[in-house]
């Protein structure tokens, strides 16, 4: 994961006091029915590569100051994206039908 992508301070109100409240490793982000359930081509692109790295881990922290939760690291999962499908029909598809999949399949995980 490239270092300039690791979050030092809140991105809301630059705070440097915030505490990690969750961490998230390859079963989460890959596989859990409950989890993000990235492909592994997808996590790679975005810099999550768990064969070469099994012990990285992406922490949720909370902002002591103004309250927000937040990655410990920018994960740029749409360059990801745009690496794997860009310039296809898939990728066409799947631009347009992003936006209402994303909240549809958020709102599936909160009620789990």
């Amino acid at each position: 994961m490239n270092k300039d992508l690791i979050r030092t301070k809140c991105p809301i109100c630059n705070s440097k006091d915030f505490k990690p409240i969750c961490s998230m490793g390859k079963e989460y982000i890959e596989t859990s029915k409950n989890g993000w359930r990235n492909q592994k081509s997808r996590n790679v692109a975005a810099g999550m590569d768990f064969e070469k790295n099994p012990k990285l881990k992406i922490i949720y922290n909370k902002c002591s100051k103004c309250g927000i939760f937040f990655l410990d690291r920018i994960v740029p999962i749409e360059d990801a994206f745009a690496k794997i499908y860009g310039g296809t029909q898939l990728g066409e598809e799947m631009f347009k039908s992003s936006s209402v999949n994303s909240i549809v399949d958020t709102s599936r995980r909160i009620r789990n």
